[in-house]
């Protein structure tokens, strides 16, 4: 059975590797071929909401997929929502609150900007939604639990104040998360909790497909097939799995590569 991919983004932007290590940026250009792709080849968007209802349900979802982005930055709105809106897409913001509306230093030392209420509340009519991703974007785990539940706590309700509608999602920084703080999502009445790949899935770890901005159409078109996230499960339980996916994924994106011996 397929699974349907939730792809995740951060910034829709042309970045030197310098000031972007990871390669979370998504150029313009990529990301409107990647969307085009998906809507020339009959894959149908739906909302994070039906997405989870429809992994809840275990129904086989061929050609389904959703979109979420962390942050919230500018371009999210400036570049991403005129590409989606004009192929009938929608997507889910994660939105850190205390940035709203900011210029800020991010990590690299660049600048970033990012969305404010305006454009948050236009995207909203059109269908889009808005998740928490807390108030400054620590990380959970690594502060008190006083703190913690606060930045979950206080992430819905601004949000919520602000829109004017619900608030039902949450997404952690960097996927970081324990036991404790999923529970802290659940107590604070949103109905999941988003990760990437990390540990067992569940309503409140799930996971994620990120899209990065080094990743070549090929693999894009496996992130995106519906089998990639049985394929990361298979291979964090394998060390075969392990070397055949770092193969593949080395194969797919152009690149030659070194086995390790302790495969």
């Amino acid at each position: 059975m397929t699974q349907i991919p939730i792809l995740l983004y951060h910034q829709i932007t042309d970045h030197r590797d310098a000031d972007d290590p990871f390669h979370l940026s998504v150029s313009p250009e990529k990301f409107k071929q990647q969307m085009q792709h998906l809507a020339d080849k009959g894959y149908r968007c739906v909302s994070l909401k039906d997405a989870l209802a429809q992994k809840a349900a275990k129904t086989d979802q061929r050609k389904t997929f959703a979109v979420t982005f962390d942050d919230g930055y500018l371009d999210n709105y400036a570049v991403a929502y005129p590409i989606l809106k004009e192929l009938g897409f929608v997507a889910t913001i994660f939105t850190i609150t205390d940035f709203i509306g900011r210029s800020l230093s991010w990590p690299g030392a660049r600048q970033v900007s990012f969305m404010n209420w305006s454009q948050m509340r236009e995207m909203a009519a059109d269908g889009f939604d808005f998740g928490a991703h807390t108030q400054t974007h620590p990380n959970l785990p690594d502060i008190t639990a006083q703190d913690a539940l606060r930045e979950i706590e206080f992430s819905k309700h601004i949000l919520e104040d602000g829109l004017k509608q619900p608030v039902t999602h949450f997404a952690y920084p960097g996927g970081h998360q324990t036991a404790e703080i999923q529970q802290f999502v659940r107590n604070t009445g949103f109905s999941a909790g988003l990760g990437v790949d990390v540990g067992d899935t569940d309503p409140f770890n799930v996971w994620r497909i990120q899209i990065n901005g080094s990743d070549s159409m090929a693999l894009f078109r496996l992130k995106t097939c519906g089998y990639f996230e049985q394929l990361k499960r298979f291979r964090k339980s394998s060390n075969l799995a392990h070397t055949v996916t770092q193969v593949a994924g080395s194969l797919l994106n152009g690149r030659s590569t070194t086995i390790s011996k302790n495969t």
